[in-house]
């Protein structure tokens, strides 16, 4: 959500832009990745076998696909905090802006430590059905 800052320039509010390539191919809470689509099909492919790990990846996906909608509204919160703390017209609503900044972050990592939780069980399961087939 970095982009999602507002900066000031002397002329105006801009906003950095979104990160490059590579990173949005490897961070899974980035909120335009594009490796939320690899572990899905990751998890799509475990949860169309016939081992032990396919209900708790259908159980992921599910999770999977919640994440991915809240990391996007949050994206579009911090947005609007940072704009509202651009144009704060006084330090209470300068104070409220950052309150707001500080709780799309605190819940951005939150959703960062789900996704890697799924990432790292995900990975578990593909390994152990590599083993025993």
């Amino acid at each position: 959500m970095v982009h999602e800052r507002v900066l000031g320039d002397g002329i105006g509010p801009r906003r950095p832009p979104i990160c490059g390539r590579g990173r949005r191919t490897a961070n899974l809470a980035c909120a335009h990745t594009t490796a939320r689509l690899v572990l899905r099909d990751l998890l799509l492919g475990l949860a169309q076998g016939a081992g032990p790990e396919r209900e708790t990846c259908r159980d992921a996906l599910a999770r999977l696909s919640m994440i991915d909608l809240a990391i996007g509204e949050l994206d579009h919160r911090r947005h609007a905090a940072e704009t509202a703390l651009w144009e704060a017209a006084d330090p209470a609503a300068a104070e409220a802006a950052r309150g707001a900044i500080a709780q799309t972050v605190s819940e951005h990592l939150r959703l960062a430590d789900e996704l890697n939780d799924i990432r790292s069980r995900a990975l578990a399961a593909w390994r152990q059905l590599k083993t025993t087939s």
